[in-house]
């Protein structure tokens, strides 16, 4: 018996024992920049994601040398990126708090480009993690973030597949909080 004999696959998924679920991670901007018209609950805005890939991060070394001796030491933590594939909804409301974020971010509207400071375009965004039942299992917490790149959109009519995105994020540091 092997480790995949309970994972997903096309053949089992309509007998699978739970049902698959519509989204896998929530993505929470608090207080996202930008005037994007779109009315926000509580100054957060809610991304809905069915894929994401966490993160990972990186440790340099630092050589000493101290009395004749030289020592290894950590050095510069480095956070990878954060991509999430976003789900656009009807009304297109991800992509206009996107597209307000960047205009914060280097003015594209008035086609100044003058860069803003940074403690006004960088934000937290944390991740619910869920499980089968839709529980919340681990609570990621991404720190000082911004979009880095939305890339093109297809606009196929032919298709009922729903929009999706893969937003970049770039991240300053990363911590989690594992549910019981």
């Amino acid at each position: 018996m092997g480790v995949l004999e309970n994972a997903y696959t096309i053949s089992n998924m309509s007998t699978a024992r739970p049902p698959l679920r519509p989204y896998t991670f929530l993505l929470h901007v608090g207080d996202p920049p930008g005037d994007s018209g779109v009315a926000l609950r509580s100054k957060v805005f809610t991304l809905q994601c069915r894929r994401a890939t966490i993160p990972g991060l990186s440790l340099s070394e630092n050589i000493v040398e101290w009395i004749n001796a030289r020592y290894k030491l950590a050095g510069k933590v480095t956070v990878n990126d954060l991509v999430a594939g976003i789900e656009l909804d009807e009304g297109l409301e991800a992509l206009k708090v996107l597209h307000a974020w960047f205009d914060v971010i280097c003015k594209m509207s008035d086609a100044t480009f003058v860069m803003e400071v940074p403690a006004n375009y960088k934000k937290n965004i944390t991740m619910d993690v869920l499980d089968t039942m839709n529980n919340v299992i681990a609570i990621y917490t991404f720190h000082k973030c911004w979009p880095m790149a939305v890339p093109d959109i297809p606009m196929d009519y032919a298709t009922d597949a729903p929009l999706s995105v893969d937003v970049t994020f770039k991240v300053d540091w990363v911590t989690v909080d594992w549910r019981a």
